[in-house]
Formats: structure tokens, C-alpha cells, sequence
């Protein structure tokens, strides 16, 4: 007499489609979380910064940041700097993994804040001069709903 057993076959399409799902879950949740939250204002900060449109760029500052510069003022310095001195159009950019930071403050007259994500941005420049290369730690995190862009001033 033969036993009704759950086909082998069977059981290894239940495994294989539970770690899909499983898989999916993950990959999904990893694009909501905020670290990845984090790194696209940081991408994007920078792609506004590569074309020259820093008011675009200003918007992503924290309101700290947006107090510190006004608007005009961080337009004609950005362009006057990276564009008139250095003799550049654009650079290229890349950034490390970001780094979570329970506290930190961005100035010692600034409010802390509490869960920020510190990056490390390199600012690659063909200029008139050679090429050069500013490393800049960038601090992201959520105000009002929005992730937004810090420097620090420490």
C-alpha cells in the first residue's frame, strides 16, 4: 500500500516561493527605509549642485542651513566659487555609506538633532588649476516630513 506523501516537488516550490516573497519584502522595505531616504536628498542635493541649479539645491537645506544662507546670497556664492574661480562647469561626486548618529548638533549654537545620517561626499573638479578634490562630511535628516541637508559649522 502506497502512502499519500506531499510530493517532494511540491515542497520545493513552497521553500523557493516563500523565500521570494520573503526576498521581495526586503528589497522592497529597503527602498522605504531611511537610510535610502537619506541618500536620494543626498543625490539629489548634489545633481542640482552638478547643473548649477542652486535653488533647487537651497531647498533641501535644513532650516538651520536655509538661516545660515540666504537663498540669493547661496546662489552667487555657489556659482561664483565652483564656477568663476575654479573654472568648472561641473564635477562628479561620490559618497560612502551612510553612517547613523543618534545626536548630533551643527553648530555648538544649533538645537541637537536626533537620528541623522552622516555621509562623506568627494567633490571631484576638473578646474583651471588641475584637478581637485573636496571630502565633505554631509549630515541628513527629517524635519517636518521632509529629509533635508545639514553641514557642519562645529
Amino acid at each position: 500500500m502506497r502512502r499519500n506523501r506531499f510530493p517532494l516537488k511540491a515542497i520545493i516550490a513552497l521553500i523557493f516561493a516563500i523565500a521570494c516573497i520573503v526576498f521581495l519584502y526586503l528589497w522592497i522595505s529597503s527602498w522605504f527605509s531611511p537610510e535610502r531616504k537619506a541618500e536620494n536628498v543626498l543625490k539629489s542635493f548634489y545633481e542640482y549642485e552638478q547643473n548649477g541649479q542652486f535653488a533647487s539645491s537651497w531647498e533641501l537645506f535644513h532650516s538651520e542651513m536655509q538661516n545660515k544662507w540666504d537663498k540669493s546670497e547661496y546662489i552667487q556664492d555657489r556659482a561664483h566659487v565652483f564656477i568663476n574661480h575654479f573654472g568648472v562647469d561641473t564635477f562628479e561626486f561620490e559618497y560612502t555609506e551612510p553612517v547613523k548618529l543618534d545626536t548630533w548638533k551643527m553648530s555648538d549654537q544649533s538645537p541637537s538633532l536626533s537620528n541623522v545620517y552622516q555621509f562623506t561626499v568627494i567633490l571631484g573638479y576638473e578646474s583651471k588649476y588641475g584637478y581637485l578634490e573636496i571630502q565633505q562630511p554631509v549630515y541628513i535628516t527629517e524635519e517636518k516630513e521632509n529629509w533635508v541637508i545639514l553641514w557642519d559649522y562645529n
